[in-house]
């Protein structure tokens, strides 16, 4: 009776098989190659239809932790492609080869190098950003997902970015979008926001095209989100929520309060730039001593001749700054920090009281980390440290910047001594004696 069964159950299963295969022979019609050769086409007549090109919003690492940027591409029939970039601005194209081919689904390569679009994927890019010998960790090849005339969705093949274009306007004049993108992101750049949402304020800050919002409410934390710069605001790569409200975005209105407006919900969003007097005790100021007074100049040249003596060896400042030490002996400290012979960091620890917006009062705090100590005492840093707080006695000084919003140059000017001033650069500057 087993038997029986047995030869039953086979024949099911054939039966069954064949009434699959048939199925499976109506949906397919076509090789499996031979569709994958019809979408490559296909995707090909899409991307080298769109008259004026693509605009492309791209996200180069997996965690997006440096934003977006937007790339415009325009694809021959010839294999070859056009690109622009805001990353690079609206002075560089570059064009080079592109290809589409099978790799588990349709993949769009990139596949000779372009300064523009491999500009993402250097290990040392022009800009400097990213950690050393990876850049940003951005994708060349890409798998295709759908791809229309109205639009092409694709996912970085590597990191898994989602990278969406869209066709530029026939009009659209190329470097002037990309002027007006820079020349907007210039025009929204504040060293912090406030950020309103249903009687809720939240603190907001910017870095490479990610935004923080931190909320007067300890519970609900801060929420972090990377974005891209439009040709009118900002658009997150995500929605994020915020007191409950979902927020896509802001334009920006600009006027007297440096207004945002979500695109999104109800939400307003302003620009603040803080005092120079907290513009100074903010960032890392950078010295020069060909740009400081003749008082201050006799103070360091004094501190120079020291350290050319056998106690230091003849060592060379590499650089100096005001601000906060990020060596781990300093603890994070403020004051003047400095590294001598490109290997000795130190700080000398220093206090920055505001008297209002634009004056401030230096004083040393008779203390710094074990090689500010030494310097100090043996390589002559009491001398930098004399011209510029009068050690724990202080001095104030008035401050200009050469730019309210985001100044890159300050200048400290003594109230009581005009010739010890001090033009201080937010750059870095190197070996501040040549």
């Amino acid at each position: 009776m087993k038997r029986i069964y047995n030869i039953l159950f086979t024949l099911i299963a054939i039966l069954s098989f064949t009434s699959c295969s048939n199925d499976i022979d109506e949906v397919f019609d076509k090789p499996s190659a031979e569709r994958v050769n019809d979408a490559i086409a296909e995707y090909k007549t899409v991307l080298t239809s769109a008259e004026n090109g693509w605009l492309m919003k791209y996200y180069p690492k997996a965690n997006t932790k440096y934003g977006g940027y937007n790339l415009l591409l325009k694809f021959g029939t010839d294999g070859n492609v056009t690109a622009m970039s805001d990353a690079l601005g609206a002075d560089t194209k570059a064009t080079s080869h592109y290809k589409l081919e099978q790799s588990a689904s349709v993949v769009l390569s990139f596949d000779e190098y372009n300064k523009v679009i491999h500009f993402f994927s250097d290990p040392a890019n022009p800009a400097g950003v990213g950690d050393n010998g990876k850049g940003m960790e951005g994708d060349l090849e890409f798998r295709v997902l759908t791809a229309t005339a109205d639009s092409v969705v694709m996912l970085g093949k590597k990191r898994g970015t989602k990278i969406v274009m869209t066709p530029m306007a026939k009009d659209a004049d190329w470097a002037e979008t990309i002027s007006h993108i820079d020349d907007l992101e210039q025009e929204m750049q504040f060293p912090k926001y406030t950020c309103e949402v249903n009687d809720v304020k939240y603190v907001a800050t910017s870095s490479y095209r990610t935004i923080t919002f931190t909320s007067s409410n300890a519970e609900e934390g801060s929420t972090t989100e990377p974005y891209i710069v439009t040709d009118k605001g900002i658009e997150f790569y995500e929605p994020i929520t915020l007191n409950g409200v979902t927020i896509k975005g802001f334009n920006y209105v600009g006027g007297d309060n440096y207004e945002f407006d979500a695109t999104s919900g109800s939400a307003k969003m302003y620009g603040i730039i803080p005092p120079l007097t907290s513009q100074l005790q903010n960032g890392n100021w950078f010295f020069s001593v060909k740009n400081m007074g003749t008082y201050g100049q006799a103070y360091w040249n004094k501190c120079y001749e020291i350290c050319q003596g056998e106690e230091v060896g003849g060592e060379e400042m590499s650089y100096a700054f005001f601000g906060t030490s990020s060596f781990s002996s300093s603890n994070g400290k403020y004051g003047f920090v400095f590294v001598s012979a490109n290997k000795y960091a130190g700080c000398l620890n220093c206090t920055a009281t505001p008297v209002d917006d634009t004056h401030i009062t230096l004083k040393f705090a008779l203390s710094g980390d074990s090689n500010g100590i030494f310097y100090y005492n043996s390589g002559g840093y009491k001398y930098i440290i004399a011209a510029l707080t009068a050690g724990s006695k202080g001095k104030t000084y008035s401050i200009e910047g050469n730019d309210l919003k985001s100044p890159t140059v300050l200048k400290l000017v003594d109230v009581d001594n005009p010739d010890n001033y001090y033009i201080l650069s937010k750059n870095t500057v190197l070996y501040p004696y040549r």
